[in-house]
């Protein structure tokens, strides 16, 4: 199953609590390649929370996983309201 497509919007940041999430892309040749295996802790997805900017790679689950999902304006809106929150998130994606 995908979590989302590289070329997707960034809509929503995950945080694996557990479980493998598999990234990966397409090459010029049209083989997929692997580019990393993420791990418990990882944050996914935050790169593409700019507005601006399109998911850069294709993340699937690589086996059962637990994932905190949260929407870019949420995490906007909660910045916004408390700085620290951010040191929170990073603190807690790093556990």
């Amino acid at each position: 199953m995908q979590l989302f497509e590289a070329g997707d919007d960034g809509v929503w940041v995950y945080i694996i609590e557990k479980g493998q999430l598999e990234a990966s892309v397409i090459s010029l040749n049209g083989r997929e390649l692997t580019l990393a295996i993420l791990f418990p802790g990882v944050k996914v997805g935050e790169i593409a929370l700019d507005d601006d900017v399109l998911r850069n790679a294709t993340v699937s689950v690589a086996n059962d996983c637990t994932l905190v999902k949260i929407a870019r304006i949420d995490l906007t809106f909660a910045l916004a309201q408390d700085a620290s929150l951010e040191m929170d998130l990073l603190m807690y994606a790093g556990q």
